[in-house]
């Protein structure tokens, strides 16, 4: 183990340049997370994503309270999220989404503005 495969070794470098702070190392060092071993996440719990919701009737916010990755067999493995509409007066459940990264741009979007986009497209059609 070496501080520069470690996930906060820029934290640790950033404070002995600053501050003085000297490192602990690797092999000592309690907090020591191996970069290998970590993946980052496209999308993260507490995220807002947009939506249509026909039964509701309109665009609405969903809060991302759940990320994993899950398998396709041998075409390999997908990120697949859950998210929650919730109401924002009474923080009533009003719906919930399951989707993966296929549905971005398509059905689930990062901007409120570009779900509203895609639907007035949708409802352009002839």
């Amino acid at each position: 183990m070496i501080c520069e495969k470690c996930y906060h070794n820029e934290v640790c470098k950033a404070l002995y340049e600053l501050n003085g702070i000297p490192r602990i190392g690797a092999t000592e060092c309690a907090y020591f997370r191996d970069k290998d071993h970590l993946i980052e996440t496209p999308l993260w719990v507490g995220q807002t994503v947009y939506s249509y919701n026909h039964h509701l009737g309109g665009v609405f916010a969903y809060l991302i309270d759940n990320v994993g990755i899950g398998s396709l067999g041998k075409s390999g493995v997908y990120w697949g999220f859950e998210a929650n509409c919730h109401d924002e007066e009474t923080d009533e459940l009003l719906d919930e989404i399951d989707f993966d990264l296929d549905y971005i741009g398509k059905t689930v979007f990062l901007t409120r503005e570009a779900a509203e986009a895609a639907v007035e497209a949708r409802n352009a059609k002839p």
